[in-house]
């Protein structure tokens, strides 16, 4: 088993949830998340927070499927 997290836009998260199922996902959490990257702006303080944080626990071979998987 495996726990794979990522943070995603908010209009990818629906396209991901449903590439996962279609692999076999049988499910996952989303959470609201707000931060900042490298292009931070000192002078907008965690304004972009239309992003999300996906998690899944998985199989090791859903893991294989994925469009990376382990290499």
């Amino acid at each position: 088993m495996k726990m794979i997290w990522a943070v995603v836009r908010s209009s990818k998260v629906e396209p991901i949830a449903r590439a996962l199922k279609k692999i076999g996902v049988s499910g996952c959490a989303v959470y609201p998340v707000r931060g900042y990257g490298e292009e931070c702006h000192l002078y907008e303080p965690l304004i972009h927070g239309a992003h999300y944080k996906l998690e899944a626990i998985v199989r090791d071979e859903e893991v294989q499927k994925g469009p990376y998987g382990n290499k």
